[in-house]
């Protein structure tokens, strides 16, 4: 498939990992609970580049300094759908403190419903345009 080395360059680098059971899934859609997993993902195993930038935009830098960073005025919300022990929990409240994604109402997350791409287009603009 075209998209093979993309899924095992991505499963390589950290920033996402297959369904279970040795399968990826490319053609399944994501949900709200695995995209902010990704966004995640991507703060945390990726090195900071040695030089700045290189005329492109750098992703993982602005998400592993806006996300590592200590905020005074993180949002806190009380998710009736977000068990503790979920593995996307940890991820759902930096996104949301962040302000980086929004519930689909005040006490729901909806870690499960499928991302629709305006969604994502909105929750990686959020994430990306955090730099200072």
């Amino acid at each position: 498939d075209w998209f093979a080395k993309w899924v095992w360059q991505i499963c390589k680098d950290k920033f996402m990992k297959g369904i279970g059971g040795n399968l990826f899934d490319p053609n399944g859609a994501l949900t709200r609970g695995q995209a902010v997993t990704i966004l995640n993902n991507i703060a945390l195993n990726t090195p900071l580049p040695a030089s700045p930038w290189n005329g492109y935009i750098d992703t993982p830098n602005v998400i592993t300094v806006k996300w590592d960073s200590p905020f005074p005025n993180i949002q806190r919300a009380a998710w009736t759908d977000v068990p503790a022990e979920a593995y996307y929990a940890t991820s759902v409240i930096r996104a949301f403190g962040l302000g980086i994604i929004d519930g689909t109402n005040p006490n729901i997350f909806s870690p499960e419903r499928p991302i629709t791409r305006g969604e994502f287009a909105k929750m990686l603009y959020r994430a990306l345009s955090r730099i200072d």
